[in-house]
């Protein structure tokens, strides 16, 4: 009998790092699923996508790891749902607490006392997408108990530059107390964005999400919860 199928769908990226995290983590996931056989795929700039690595497949778990639910969840995962035999998408990560458990162990571990923080997320053109990132920015003012700021690196809605002005504002003008979290899993275009406008404006930014304990427990969480 053959072993079901896990399939961990991520952007993708042309960053070798990038990649090697995401590696990490579905082998991290793999560990934690010992009877499934759990494979990686991509949306988009590498391979494979979806429905090759789905091909000859049946009753395949689909688990986005994406942040927020926008297009490539909606669309792009259903699509490789609908053209495989069986297969089911699970919801994406964000705005999960898990995953406000894991930006808050980003943020701690570069400052233990935060008075703002600015969660730069990549960005969605749908509202959606953009008020999951809301939601994630509200539990995590609640988890650290300070001000937290949703901002994007690209499409609609507030900047990271805009943010940061404004949890200056709200460090009392002391922008080295403010921290950018990275609200992203993986190293790569816009966790460079990201980095790069935190120098620029002086503050600091934390490293990816990547292979967080929190991170692994949901992706494992979600992948063996029946629908």
């Amino acid at each position: 009998m053959s072993r079901p199928v896990v399939v961990l769908v991520a952007h993708g990226t042309g960053d070798p790092l990038g990649r090697a995290v995401l590696d990490g983590l579905r082998d991290a996931v793999a560990a934690s699923l010992p009877d499934a056989e759990v494979r990686l795929a991509f949306v988009d700039v590498i391979a494979p996508r979806p429905a090759e690595v789905l091909v000859g497949t049946s009753g395949a778990v689909l688990v986005p790891l994406f942040l927020a639910g926008g297009h490539h969840v909606t669309v792009d995962v259903q699509d490789a749902v609908a053209g495989a035999d069986g297969a089911r998408a699970t919801s994406a990560l964000g705005p999960d607490p898990l995953v406000v458990e894991a930006l808050a162990d980003r943020v701690l571990a570069l400052e233990p006392s935060p008075r703002a923080v600015v969660l730069a997320a990549a960005g969605s053109s749908l509202a959606a997408a953009r008020a999951d990132v809301d939601v994630a920015a509200a539990r995590l003012a609640e988890r650290l108990g300070c001000p937290v700021s949703a901002a994007f690196l690209s499409g609609p809605g507030t900047t990271v530059p805009e943010a940061i002005e404004v949890a200056s504002a709200r460090a009392g003008g002391v922008v080295e107390d403010v921290v950018v979290a990275a609200h992203l899993l993986a190293p790569g275009h816009f966790h460079g964005r990201a980095a790069r406008i935190a120098s620029e404006q002086g503050v600091r930014c934390t490293d990816p999400l990547g292979v967080h304990p929190s991170i692994v427990d949901l992706v494992h969480r979600l992948a063996t919860t029946d629908a």
